[in-house]
């Protein structure tokens, strides 16, 4: 029988129990933060896209990830890929609550330290991955919550063709997140 109330863990969409705090290699399963990450908006939610998308359609932290893939060096694509894993456990808090909430932070480092070695991505993060990230949180801050137009390069070069074409700013559904991710 399933227990409601496993004890420091949460129930993942394949089934697996995962200690958040006490990871073990049988606990996890990418195709979990794939699913995870491609449900969990950006900004809390808060996001001013909807001329973006639709009930199949919303700005999700799987496609940030995607996003960031292309702005990343060749050297470090596997890292960016794996760098918001923690929060497909633990959630995307907004920036300023995810800063004033240490343990948080504590948590999340745990979680990607254990993360890690199971896959083989580098962690720490070095600098790149830091400023990819920056890079994208401006680009996201000045086109989906603004609806400003970004600065040149801040934007993902997959962004730029379809704006160019569209002349809007393309938003994934779930399932082509998913799929991105995967190839």
């Amino acid at each position: 029988m399933e227990n409601l109330f496993t004890p420091r863990s949460i129930r993942t969409h394949s089934g697996k129990y995962v200690n958040v705090f006490e990871l073990t290699p049988d606990m996890f399963r990418i195709e979990d933060v794939i699913y995870s990450l491609a449900k969990e908006p950006r900004f809390g939610g808060h996001l001013n896209d909807e001329d973006l998308y639709d009930d199949e359609r919303q700005y999700s932290v799987l496609q940030h990830v995607i996003h960031c893939v292309e702005l990343t060096s060749e050297q470090n694509k596997f890292e960016i890929l794996n760098h918001e894993n923690g929060e497909a456990f633990l959630r995307d808090l907004a920036k300023p609550i995810k800063m004033e909430i240490k343990q948080y932070n504590e948590i999340e480092d745990k979680l990607l330290s254990d993360i890690a070695p199971i896959i083989g991505f580098k962690y720490p993060f070095n600098e790149e991955i830091h400023e990819v990230d920056k890079k994208m949180l401006q680009f996201e801050w000045d086109v989906f919550m603004l609806l400003k137009t970004p600065h040149p390069n801040t934007v993902p070069p997959s962004q730029k063709e379809y704006f160019d074409k569209h002349n809007k700013y393309y938003i994934m559904t779930k399932k082509e997140a998913r799929t991105k991710f995967m190839k």
